[in-house]
């Protein structure tokens, strides 16, 4: 009954760093200030620290920038020559060849040509900058881009420059949102991808320091949390004010959410508690943009129910119930934490049905139910309300199969007393309601407990009439009980359950035969006992019942013999010889005529 509820938020910064990148080395010192040279800042956020290598970097970049920007100076106004530019650098050859979520970095466009939404928005901006149009950037939860000013008809007018698309130039609404669901991240299921239409405007400059944003949020998924913040201080340094510094730390959160959302899609259990922690850490970021946080909590709810439920797989109740109320503390809303206690609690239920507590699980889910539980967790109170009739489903049944009727009854009537039930659901229980008196029988049976099990399938054949597999195992049950009492010579005991045979089953031939053998029991007892007169009178009664039974015969021959030689020897001749011809009259080829007279010998003719 694996049940674990996701709603996990992806997509949210689509522009990250490779997860293996070490840029810059292992240490990384905090400036005071950032170069005038937007270049040379560009290329020390990407990880160059070593001049040399800085040098060659910059060559290389300044030889396809210069291309770029020679094929676009030939347009001959503003609008033309941002476009153009847009063009070349996508050209075939041009510097932007692969798009790649997580190439953020120069060092990733001049390596393999591969960039993403700040790569590629950060060259764009300095080779517009080159050309002299006045250009900066927009950050968004989930995206960036650059922003071209151009003058038309005496004003200014912002241009939007999506530069991880060819056709990103000013797009039309349409255009613009098909290269926004391109840049997305795709999610899994039960997820959202989602890149946001609004965000912060900001200069070059700053989208510059989102590159070692970009790097500080993988130095703190990675454990490196020293790195991290000295990473992320130099891209502070790149803020004008604290309005850039506050969109800076979004933007960290924002990324680091999205490294979580990737370890909890990975499906890679072992990556699930790195997740949970490094959405923590972004949680203490406090991020202000709404969609960043609300994102972020959605997430940070998604990795703490993937690690819940490791702990359950662990058995680990106490683990999980613990990580529910830290995770809760952490600033959720309301609903949402209602919903996580309710799926801690899910899991606790969980655990303890397969540790056979459903008495427990049952607790536990009621518990759940009793949150308030918000429109995001009707499933999982579909999924609790589905378990609670499992764990009593479960219940009755293993009451059931230890003989415990009455006790497994009891559950599938709390289950009926339940608001939720389907049609389905109703169907089912009543074909529990069978299958309880079968296994509870059966054990009664095995256990040669036949009084209880015929209590439990008289029980059956009252609420299943139309069963015919109670109505059988009850009469086998009644027809060994009689059997076992016709054995001791019981006829009295015997008698209800054979007139209970008899009503189940009126053509039923074992009431006359068990009555029989009773007869032919008690006369052999008779005839142990000296007593072949009343020994004669029982098996006439078994006769009488039954004319052809040839046992019966033949034990009333040997009866009648007995009491022909009793009465002979006690001198009653007449009685002798009366019984004779009741015996010569039975037709037993074992009773002879010349014995027959010569047990009467002694009386004369």
């Amino acid at each position: 009954m694996r049940h674990v509820v996701l709603c996990l938020v992806v997509g949210l910064v689509a522009c990250v760093a490779p997860a293996g990148a070490a840029p810059g080395g292992p240490r990384v010192d905090v400036v005071a200030e950032v170069p005038e040279d937007l270049t040379e800042a560009a290329l020390l956020a990407s990880g160059f620290e070593a001049e040399l290598a800085r040098k060659a970097a910059r060559a290389e970049l300044e030889r396809h920038v210069a291309n770029a920007v020679a094929q676009a100076q030939t347009r001959p106004d503003e609008l033309g020559k941002g476009q153009a530019l847009l063009a070349a650098l996508h050209a075939k050859g041009g510097l932007l060849g692969t798009y790649d979520a997580r190439a953020t970095t120069l060092e990733d466009l001049l390596d393999g040509r591969r960039y993403n939404c700040v790569s590629a928005s950060v060259v764009y901006n300095l080779a517009a900058a080159r050309m002299g149009l006045s250009v900066a950037a927009q950050l968004l939860p989930t995206h960036a881009r650059s922003l071209l000013s151009v003058a038309e008809q005496g004003r200014l007018r912002g241009v939007v420059v999506e530069t991880t698309s060819p056709h990103g130039f000013d797009p039309d609404p349409e255009a613009q949102a098909r290269i926004l669901q391109q840049v997305a991240v795709p999610a899994g299921d039960g997820a959202r991808a989602l890149v946001s239409d609004r965000g912060e405007v900001v200069s070059t400059r700053v989208l510059i320091g989102t590159i070692y944003v970009n790097r500080a949020s993988i130095a703190q998924e990675a454990g490196q949390l020293e790195l991290a913040e000295r990473l992320f201080a130099r891209g502070e340094a790149f803020a004008d004010n604290d309005t850039m510094r506050r969109v800076l730390r979004d933007q960290r959160a924002a990324l680091m959410a999205q490294l979580a959302a990737d370890d909890v899609l990975s499906e890679d259990p072992k990556r699930y508690a790195r997740a949970y922690q490094t959405l923590k850490a972004a949680v203490k970021l406090a991020p202000q943009d709404p969609v960043v946080r609300q994102t972020l909590f959605q997430n940070l709810r998604a990795a703490a129910e993937r690690v819940m439920s490791q702990h359950a797989e662990k058995g680990d109740e106490q683990a999980l119930v613990a990580l529910a109320g830290e995770a809760a503390s952490f600033g959720l809303q309301p609903e949402d934490r209602s919903g996580l206690r309710a799926f801690a609690l899910s899991e606790v239920a969980r655990l303890r049905i397969e540790k056979g507590a459903y008495d427990g699980a049952v607790e536990a889910i009621d518990l759940a139910l009793r949150e308030q539980l918000g429109p995001q967790d009707q499933d999982l109170a579909r999924i609790l309300r589905a378990n609670r009739v499992a764990a009593l489903r479960l219940a009755a049944l293993e009451q059931a199969k230890g003989g415990a009727y009455p006790a497994a009854r009891a559950y599938l009537e709390r289950i009926q007393g339940l608001p939720e039930l389907t049609a389905e659901d109703r169907a089912q229980l009543e074909q529990d309601g069978l299958r309880i008196i079968h296994l509870a029988g059966n054990r009664h049976i095995d256990d040669l407990d036949y009084a209880k099990a015929a209590e439990v399938y008289r029980e059956g054949v009252r609420r299943y009439p139309k069963d015919e597999t109670c109505r059988h195992n009850l009469l086998a049950v009644l027809e060994r009980m009689a059997g076992a009492l016709v054995k001791d010579g019981r006829c009295g005991d015997a008698g209800p359950y054979l007139e209970e045979i008899a009503l189940l089953e009126p053509a039923a031939d074992f009431p006359k035969k068990a009555r029989t053998r009773c007869l032919v029991e008690r006369a052999r007892q008779r005839l142990d006992a000296s007593d072949p007169s009343e020994a004669v009178a029982l098996l006439s009664e078994a006769r009488r019942l039954d004319p052809e039974d040839g046992a019966v015969r033949r034990a009333l021959a040997v009866a009648l013999s007995r009491w022909v030689e009793t009465l002979v020897k006690g001198g009653r001749c007449d009685e002798a010889r009366a019984q004779a011809k009741g015996l010569l009259a039975l037709r037993d080829p074992r009773v002879k005529a010349k014995e027959v007279q010569g047990m009467l010998r002694s009386c004369g003719r």
